[in-house]
Order: structure tokens, then sequence, then C-alpha cells
């Protein structure tokens, strides 16, 4: 396996678990010092600053990324174009935050909207910057300044916490955050940024992106809408709790599909014409992955109650069965996000817009069904929906390259058994066991790990072989 897709992952890796740990440790603290209510608001904040987002990539990021052959126009197009959607965006927040409030009944939600969408003007800046370190896989530096930026406005939204801000404290972390990206970013990269457009370029660019920037809107858009309803048929609590769920179920699973997708799209455009070779990386990409997001979602699921009552207190505890079905989702969703990624670097980003319409069209119509009963059966039908999800876009990714759905089940098969063994095997071992509920946890975890490494070693599994080659050279590459 080269070196290059070796280093980036290792280094990706490093990014996505510092801010693992990062995250944990902020949500942990911020969960005990604000209330479920804060939570909910900012998530209804974020329903309409995150759709606007990504309309302000456009898609055109990953474009630089993907084409071969990148020049200054290419670059100040993309800048232009981004920044000029960014103000448009920017503006319509702004004036719509008053109507937004009245119709979600929220107090304060238009003063919020509005300081929030400051965030949709940030970001424009930063994404040539970062697209081209991401081009040139330079993961090292990506993963300094991620660190970085993360520790120091985790300490800011903590502080303000601590000094009763409530939303303010949550609002303010991403605009702290995106603030220093910007910065460093720029001062490192010296990025050849300039006002500039030129409309054939823009055409054949916005050719890839367009597509990407549907994809990404619609899941985006899917998503929000969830957030939406609930929070306009139940309250800002409810939503607070489902949001809490859904996030914490997303930091170890975005977290890892992270580390791959930063450094597969890229790599997988530089080999996009050999599919002998991307077959290889794919199934690679599928039994690492899954390998750690199974057994790390089958314990979440299973000592749920537990790991909320740690992290964020008792009061936190009616999240606990939105959590366990996330983590049911978070399995298939990891696989999506990688074979989505193969799709991508070949340019198939009119079949992902596809994929995505019709899944946020099942969704949808789903989730209004399911909101006649309960929050819990929304969830269920979103668990629905991801799978659904998945089948296609590992169907239309495999036929791309010869690599069928089954074949990739089978590939991955042996991490879900030896999962579900020793999942089973740990809680009928521990449930007699009764300790502080830390040392519960702690030896519970300490237990499912170990039968889980001793089983993929005495087996000799595939994806056993497949770690220790590519965990072999992590010291040197340090």
């Amino acid at each position: 396996m080269p070196s290059g897709i070796v280093i980036g992952a290792i280094w990706s890796f490093i990014q996505r678990f510092g801010g693992l740990a990062i995250g944990f440790v902020s949500n942990m603290v911020l969960a005990r010092l604000l209330c479920p209510e804060d939570f909910g608001t900012m998530g209804m904040v974020m329903v309409f600053v995150s759709m606007a987002d990504v309309l302000v990539d456009g898609g055109l990021g990953n474009a630089l990324i993907q084409k071969k052959d990148l020049s200054k126009d290419d670059i100040s197009t993309v800048f232009s174009s981004n920044l000029t959607l960014s103000i448009f965006l920017f503006t319509l927040c702004f004036i719509a935050a008053p109507a937004i409030e009245s119709y979600t009944k929220i107090a304060n939600l238009s003063l919020f909207l509005r300081v929030e969408s400051v965030l949709i003007l940030i970001r424009a800046f930063y994404i040539i910057p970062a697209s081209l370190l991401s081009k040139n896989l330079q993961f090292r530096v990506i993963a300094k300044i991620n660190l970085m930026v993360a520790f120091l406005s985790v300490c800011v939204s903590i502080s303000m916490a601590y000094a009763g801000a409530g939303v303010w404290s949550l609002l303010c972390r991403n605009i702290v955050s995106d603030l220093l990206l910007t910065i460093a970013y720029f001062i490192i990269s010296k990025a050849p940024v300039e006002i500039g457009f030129k409309m054939a370029i823009f055409k054949k660019l916005f050719g890839f992106g367009f597509f990407v920037v549907l994809s990404n809107l619609i899941e985006s858009a899917y998503a929000n809408i969830i957030n939406f309803f609930i929070g306009k048929k139940y309250d800002v609590k409810e939503l607070g709790y489902y949001s809490q769920a859904y996030a914490l179920q997303q930091i170890p699973v975005y977290s890892m599909t992270s580390v791959l997708n930063q450094v597969l799209f890229p790599y997988f455009s530089k080999i996009q014409d050999d599919t002998s070779q991307l077959q290889s990386k794919l199934k690679i990409s599928i039994q690492t992955t899954t390998f750690c997001v199974f057994p790390l979602m089958a314990f979440l699921m299973t000592y749920a109650g537990q790991v909320i009552e740690i992290l964020y207190s008792e009061k936190w505890m009616p999240c606990v069965p939105y959590f366990q079905l996330f983590c049911i989702s978070g399995c298939f969703n990891a696989l999506i996000h990688i074979n989505r990624s193969l799709l991508k670097s070949q340019g198939y980003t009119r079949m992902i817009f596809i994929l995505q319409l019709l899944n946020a069209i099942i969704g949808t119509s789903l989730l209004i069904w399911a909101l006649k009963y309960d929050i819990i059966m929304a969830v269920i039908t979103y668990i629905i929906n991801t799978i659904i999800l998945f089948v296609a876009t590992t169907y239309f990714a495999g036929l791309k390259i010869n690599y069928s759905i089954l074949q990739q089940l089978k590939d991955i098969s042996p991490n879900l058994i030896i999962t579900l063994i020793c999942i089973i095997l740990t809680y009928l071992c521990m449930k007699h066991i009764k300790l502080s509920l830390f040392f519960n946890i702690l030896f519970e975890f300490l237990m499912f790990a170990s039968l889980y490494i001793f089983f993929h070693a005495i087996i000799k599994t595939q994806t056993w072989e497949t770690m220790r080659k590519l965990l072999k050279p992590i010291s040197r590459t340090l």
C-alpha cells in the first residue's frame, strides 16, 4: 500500500482522534453546565446555517481537489463564486430571522440566527486554502491546525458556559473556531487567492461541483428537516435530547469515516483510471473501518445508559433510547461515506445526487408518517432510510469497479460476527458484577476489547492481517 495514503491516514486519524477526545470532553462539560433547551435552541439555529454552509462551498472545493491540473484562474473563480454566494445567503438569513422566530415560537431565535449566520461569511474564506492542502495530501498540517483550533474554541465555549452564557457559549464556539481556522489556513497554506471570475472555468468546475452541492444540500436538508419538525411539533427540550443523542453517535462515526474520506477522495482521484487498484483500496477501506466501527457501536448501544450517565449526568437519560437506535444507523453511515467517496472520485456526482434525492424523498415521507406517533418512531424510520441508502450506494459503487454489494458484505461479515459474539459474552459475564459506575463501564470495555482482539488474532482474519500491515509503519512515519 502506498506510503502516502498510510501517512495521510495516520495524520488524519491523529486529527480525528484528537478531535474526538476534545469533542467528548467538551460535550461532557457543556452538557453538565447547560440544559437540554440550550442544545435544542442551538439545533434549531443550525437547521438554517448548516444548509447555507453547504451552498457556500457549492461543491467547488471538491472540484479543486478532483481537478488534475489546477491554475490560478481556477482558484480565483472558485473564491469569487463562493464569496458572492455567501454574502447573498448571509443577507437572506439576516432578513428571514424574525419570521423564523415567529413561526417556531422559540425566544430570541432571531438574534441567535443572525449572529450564527456570520459563519456563512467566514467559511467562504477558508474553503480554498483547506482544499489546496487536502489536494496536496498535507494531512500533517491540517491535523495540527484543526486540533489547535478545536482546543482553543472549546476553552472559550466552556468558559462562557461556566459564566452562565447559555446558548451563547455554543454559538461562540463555532464562530471562534471558524475565525481561527481561516487565519491559520491562510497563513500556513499561502494560498494565491485573488478576486477574479471566468465563466468557462466556472462552468467546467461547476459541472463536477453542481451535483456534489445538490447531494450535500439534500443530505443536510433531510437531516435538518427532522430537527425542525421535532422542534416544532414537540418542544426545544425534546429536540435537545434528540440532538445530543445524534451528536454523541456522530462523534466516533464521523471521526472515523472522515479520516478515510479526507484521504480516500484525493487518493481515489489520483488512481481513478486503475479499476483493480480502486477495488483493492475500497476493500481495505471498508474492512478497516468496520473493524473499528462495528465493535464501538455495539458497545455504546449495549451500555448506552451507563455511557450517557457518566458523560452527561442523569438529566440526559431520556436521550438513551434515541442514542441506542442511532448507533445502528452509524454502522451503515460509515460504509455509505466510503462508497460515496469512490463514486465522487470517479466523477459520478450525478448518480450521488439522484441517490440522495430519492433517499430524502423516501425519508421525509416516512418522517411525516412517523411523527403521528412519537420521536422513537421517527428515529426508526431514519434507520430504515439509512439502510436503503446504504444498499443503493454500495450497489452502484460496486458496479463501477466490479465489486458487488454481496462481496462487500462478505468481506465485512467476520467483523460483524466477532463483534456480536464478543458483546454477548461480555454482557453475560459482567451483568452480575456490581461496581461503581465508572469502574463497571471500564471493566466492561476492557473485557470486550480484549475478547474482540483475541478472536481476530486467533482466527487470523483478513482484516486483522490488514490492520497489522497498516499499523506496522506508524512508529517510523511519526
